[in-house]
């Protein structure tokens, strides 16, 4: 069975989301036949570095270019680029061939023309894993490419390049996906996939996936094989150990009512059923985090609304008027030092259990 990551990979420009200036920046290169020897695609993981830089290829490649240059998908260069046969794309993965002789053989083969397209492309990932002297072989090709040859090196942490092959490439900046385009995404494939998906589900899953659309489809994945034909916050909890809204603004509620006692059961027994605890953070942090934007100024009400789901927007504005912004503030400091000190502590629980405490004595 086909994956979903794979199944609904963007196969044209127009199906990215999210790297708006990087694909106008693309298309209008091919447009003005401006085309580089060596890109850059820098960015946080599963932001769509390595499948745009198919589709680049692809576009450069197509016998049949659409008007808007996009590639056609139909003509055989396209078709065999989309089943990973085209003989001049070359993916390789430099976390694990990141010596030089694999930098030198992309040094001997760049010197032949392309078997059957107009351009030969490397697409060379996770280049910042090579070694010193892969990359003083890779300056090398940079320097003096011949007009076939193209490379695309994709990393998600550029500062480990050397300056000399940065300054050799055309850079593009990836940015993390907003909530709204990862829900927007989920509940278009799930409506493929003939399921349903509530609008509190695919948020968890977005807030979940830290801006990496391929980490959601991941995520996604693992509930669909479970046969389900509903996704929502119960199966979430159920199958993934994650914490619903409602628990997330029950928990809320004992530090309104100054329940220490009620509020140290309730992570106790979060954590005695398995619930993942860092998720739990995650969420409670960002329950804290839109209390604390309605307070400053109502106003940006249409910033978080633009993700939320409308049940979860009236009960932050029924509870914005129960907690003070210095309160808020100091909780929001009190468990993000416990997110970080989680994977450090000895005792899972003491971190959370702290910042429980001292949240209780700020109200």
């Amino acid at each position: 069975m086909e994956r979903i990551s794979q199944k609904y990979r963007p196969k044209v420009f127009e199906e990215v989301i999210g790297q708006d200036l990087v694909v106008r920046t693309l298309i209008n290169a091919i447009k003005t036949k401006r085309i580089s020897s060596g890109y850059l695609f820098a960015g946080p993981r599963g932001t769509g570095k390595t499948t745009l830089a198919r589709i680049f290829a692809k576009a450069l490649n197509c016998e049949n270019l659409l008007n808007d240059y996009e590639p056609c998908n139909q003509c055989q260069n396209c078709l065999e680029i989309n089943q990973g046969k085209f003989l001049d794309l070359i993916e390789i993965d430099a976390a694990t061939h990141r010596g030089i002789d694999q930098i030198r053989e992309i040094k001997e083969a760049i010197r032949f023309a392309p078997t059957t397209g107009r351009y030969k492309v490397w697409i060379l990932d996770e280049a910042h894993m090579l070694t010193i002297e892969a990359s003083n072989a890779l300056l090398k090709t940079l320097e003096e490419p011949p007009s076939h040859a193209i490379l695309i090196l994709a990393t998600t942490d550029p500062r480990k390049l050397p300056e000399t092959i940065i300054s050799r490439c055309q850079i593009f900046e990836f940015k993390r996906l907003n909530l709204s385009q990862i829900q927007k995404r989920l509940e278009l494939i799930a409506k493929n996939e003939e399921i349903e998906i509530t609008p509190e589900a695919s948020f968890s899953i977005a807030l979940a996936s830290e801006g990496a659309m391929r980490d959601a489809e991941s995520i996604t994945e693992r509930i669909f094989s479970l046969g389900v034909k509903k996704i929502d916050e119960k199966i979430l909890e159920k199958y993934l150990g994650w914490i619903s809204f409602q628990k997330i603004d029950e928990f809320f509620d004992l530090f309104l009512n100054k329940k220490t006692d009620l509020a140290l059961s309730f992570i106790n027994k979060i954590y005695e059923n398995g619930n993942d605890l860092d998720y739990f953070l995650v969420y409670f942090l960002n329950y804290l985090r839109n209390l604390y934007f309605l307070k400053i100024n109502s106003n940006l009400e249409k910033i978080i609304s633009f993700s939320l789901p409308s049940e979860q927007i009236k009960i932050f504005l029924k509870k914005r008027n129960l907690v003070s912004l210095e309160t808020l503030k100091k909780m929001i400091e009190l468990f993000l030092r416990a997110k970080r000190e989680l994977k450090i502590s000895p005792l899972p629980l003491l971190p959370i259990e702290m910042a429980i405490i001292e949240s209780c004595h700020v109200f």
